[in-house]
């Protein structure tokens, strides 16, 4: 275990799987506390379950550090880091789900949902840990975006959210930088079960052969994807 974070105190989403609950795991390595946020919801957002959340929990105690299970809204979440662990240091927004379909395919419904939860939650989970950090002079802010900001065929309301998320995450560093506050995103290339899910790759091969999409695609997902933990180390190296 190392240091880096001791005494500091993280809120990470989307921490009971993949990106997230690597990120989480690896800023409770470095000392810092976590407060883990995920409902437990499928790849297209349905469902729940409290027990990826409360697992990562267990692995961050192991660590020495606090660590407890948020599944409310980022309201409650900030609030719950502030109440239990004294403040706020970190915020990781990797909270995600995904719709894939072709623009004349795609309902109102499925935009607003993928929306909703990209760029809104990191929006809401921002605009709740603002006031605390300002106050203190001091926060490091991690946002996710992907490759798919810069367009391309299937999931346009991913694409969209993920391009909503660099320029938020951008004007988010001008604004809150005077007051000892960094914003930063990272676009990770990582093996996850959005990524690694067959049905996924059954429909980016229909695409190819179809002509919609270029094969290079497909290389990158059998063959340049890799582990979450990857992550981990430049999130903590981020929030340090």
């Amino acid at each position: 275990m190392g240091d880096k974070l001791k005494g500091r105190n993280a809120v990470v989403t989307g921490a009971g799987r993949g990106i997230g609950r690597a990120i989480a795991i690896g800023l409770a390595e470095e000392g810092a506390n976590v407060v883990v946020c995920d409902i437990g919801g499928a790849v297209d957002g349905s469902g729940g379950d409290k027990t990826p959340a409360d697992q990562v929990v267990d692995e961050c105690k192991k660590m020495g550090v606090k660590a407890m299970a948020q599944f409310a809204d980022a309201e409650a979440a900030i609030k719950a880091c502030v109440d239990n662990f004294g403040r706020i240091d970190i915020l990781c927004n990797i909270a995600g789900i995904d719709k894939p379909k072709m623009i004349w395919n795609m309902t109102e419904q499925e935009w607003d949902q993928v929306v909703g939860v990209h760029m809104k939650g990191t929006f809401n989970f921002m605009r709740c840990a603002a006031p605390f950090m300002r106050e203190q002079k001091f926060g490091r802010i991690i946002n996710t975006t992907s490759e798919a900001w810069l367009g391309g065929v299937t999931h346009l309301n991913y694409g969209a959210a993920k391009g909503g998320i660099v320029t938020l995450t951008w004007g988010g560093a001008q604004e809150l930088g005077p007051a000892g506050i960094t914003v930063n995103a990272i676009c990770p290339r990582a093996k996850t079960r959005m990524t690694d899910d067959p049905k996924v790759r059954e429909m980016v091969v229909k695409r190819v052969e179809k002509g919609l999409m270029d094969a290079s695609v497909l290389k990158r997902m059998d063959k340049e994807m890799v582990d979450p933990s990857a992550f981990a180390k430049i999130a903590a190296f981020l929030a340090s």
